[in-house]
Parts: C-alpha cells; structure tokens; sequence
C-alpha cells in the first residue's frame, strides 16, 4: 500500500487530487490511503513514517508549503515531496528540502498521472528495503539494511540498530520472521533474528556480529540456519 498526505488549503485542490490518486489506484491496481489536510501545522503535528508521498502546496496561509518541507527534513523526514505550485518561481526556492518534482496549476490527469508514477514507483521499488513498526504511539519507518538483529522477550521485541539506538515493539518474533523472509533475515534461536549482513564468523554454540556481540545458535535450528545462510550467500554471488 502507498500511503499519501495531501496538504493544501483550498478544499477543493485537496478534492481534485484525492480523485485523481484514486483514479491512479483504480488503473495501476495499487492499493493506497489518503489524508487530507488544510492546515500544515495540523499536517506537520500528525506527520508519521509511514507516510510514503506528500503532495504539499506551497502557497498557504500561516505556515506555508516550503516551510513545511524545511520542518520536516529537519526532523530527519525522508517522504517523497510534490510541491503543488501556480508560479514557476518558487521551483528555485524549494530545491533546498530536495523535491521529488512539481504539479503546477491548473492540474491536469496527464501530468499529475505522470509525476505521481514516476514517485510511486519509486517507492515501490524500494519497498523491500524497510519495514514499518509501532513504536510507542506512533508508526516508525525502520531501514532494514540499519537493522543488526531482533531479540524477543515476553511480549516485546527490541530492534537493535546500527546507529547504537533500540527500539522496544510491542510484536511477536513469529510475525516479523514472516515480514522480514527473504530479506535476509535468519531465526538463528527461538529469541533471535539477525540480519546476515552484520554476521562476522559462526561458532559452535553461537555467531559473532560485526559489533563483537555475541548471539546464541540453537543446536535443533543450527543445520537449517547454515543452510539458509548458504543458500542466501549463494544466490547473491
């Protein structure tokens, strides 16, 4: 599913392009949700990582569309931005919060239709890449490829990242084995997933990580998990 914001104060722009994504949906046969919003400040206070593409306009009142942007990639924000814009002006101003592109006004299908695959393709492309979560009240957008491994204890799982942060999620080990297959990803013990990126040598009893730290193998899941290990290797050589 691609999940899109759309942010502008004149109601029935929002209205045009909530038409025109479903449209899209309806031809492309992708699966997508919508909000809308009037208000960036509103938009900005509920903003998540799972947000996927922003159609923001830049001309609004209060806080307006360029503004927006800077807060959000201040905040380390990385969603696809389409500036929706009337003057060809402000294309220079924006580049500095790194746009994915523009939809200057009046809208027509054609154009929207064409800047809106362009983006969502991208992020279906990159869709394997990571993994959304729930982390405390909000949703948290986690790059698989920063993911060192998962450690389950009652009924929380905490992802050990490589920028030293950990994340405790209220999830089963079982549900993200499932999520993360074939993303390189291997349940080397019933409270353990790692990722085969960061594994440095294997043991007897355990596996050592890039980092030193040291993980237990199983001895009922260590066959399986040599041969997955082989086999994921093999197929990227």
């Amino acid at each position: 599913m691609i999940r899109i914001v759309i942010c502008d104060d004149d109601a029935s722009m929002c209205s045009q392009l909530n038409e025109y994504i479903c449209r899209w949906s309806t031809q492309t046969q992708e699966p997508i949700s919508v909000r809308c919003y009037h208000d960036a400040d509103v938009m900005l206070s509920d903003f998540n990582d799972s947000t996927d593409i922003l159609l923001l306009d830049i001309c609004m009142q209060e806080v307006n569309g360029i503004e927006a942007a800077k807060k959000l990639r201040n905040k380390g924000k990385n969603v696809c931005i389409i500036f929706i814009t009337g003057m060809a002006k402000y294309a220079v101003m924006c580049y500095k919060v790194r746009p994915f592109g523009f939809l200057t006004k009046p809208l027509c299908y054609e154009e929207f239709q064409m800047e809106f695959s362009d983006a969502a393709n991208n992020i279906i492309e990159k869709r394997d890449s990571y993994i959304d979560v729930h982390f405390h009240s909000e949703t948290r957008r986690v790059d698989i490829r920063n993911l060192i491994y998962l450690e389950a204890h009652n009924h929380t799982v905490t992802f050990y990242l490589n920028s030293d942060e950990s994340l405790d999620i209220n999830s089963s080990v079982n549900l993200l084995e499932q999520e993360l297959n074939g993303k390189g990803f291997f349940r080397c013990h019933s409270a353990f997933l790692v990722n085969q990126r960061y594994i440095r040598s294997i043991g007897t009893t355990d596996l050592t990580l890039r980092n030193g730290i040291h993980i237990p193998i199983s001895k009922h899941r260590r066959t399986e998990f040599l041969n997955m290990l082989t086999k994921y290797v093999g197929e990227r050589i």
